[in-house]
Formats: C-alpha cells, structure tokens, sequence
C-alpha cells in the first residue's frame, strides 16, 4: 500500500541529492543539496535575499565530461538556517534541454 506524502511534501519534479552541482549567486558558489526541474537547494546560503525575490544565477553541472555554466532566473521559494530553496522561473530552450540532460544523467 503506497502511503501519500503530506500535501507540504509533494513535489512535481523528482529532487536529485549527492549531486556534482553548484549556482552562483551574488557572485558566490553554493553547493547544492538537491536539484530539480523545478528548482534546487542550496547549502551554506549567506545572502541577503528574501523569500519571493527575483533573482538570476547561474548554475554549474557536467554534461558530457565538461563543466556547462547556465544562466538562469529564479524566484526565492524559502530560506531556513544557511539553506536556501529556489524555484526556476520557466527555464527554456538549451538551459532546460542541459538541466534535462544533466538529471537524466543520474
């Protein structure tokens, strides 16, 4: 019997965690927690943002043996202790087919 998660738990795209991933934001790399299609999880957050911020960053993943940088857009989604959740603001055209790439990958 499968038991469903709480409503706060439900997630539209499957979270990858123990990734080669990084965002650059403000300038600063972050470590990811986890990532998504959605979004992703940064650790180790010291920036000022606050919760629905528009943002741009860049994020940092291996596709293919090399390193790819790709700009993206995101709004704050929460920000708790030094982690930050941050949603993707429609990533499209070659930064979503990387990420796809990327996520597939794993």
């Amino acid at each position: 019997m499968a038991v469903q998660a709480a409503a706060s738990d439900r997630r539209v795209h499957r979270r990858y965690q123990s990734i080669d991933a990084s965002c650059m934001i403000d300038g600063k790399e972050y470590s990811l927690f986890d990532l998504s299609m959605g979004g992703f999880c940064a650790k180790n957050y010291d920036g000022e943002m606050i919760v629905k911020q528009k943002f741009q960053f860049v994020l940092r993943f291996p596709v293919n043996g090399r390193m790819v940088k790709v700009p993206c857009m995101g709004i704050v989604a929460w920000i708790r202790d030094d982690m930050l959740g941050g949603m993707f603001v429609k990533p499209r055209g070659e930064a979503y087919d990387l990420l796809a790439s990327y996520l597939k990958s794993l």
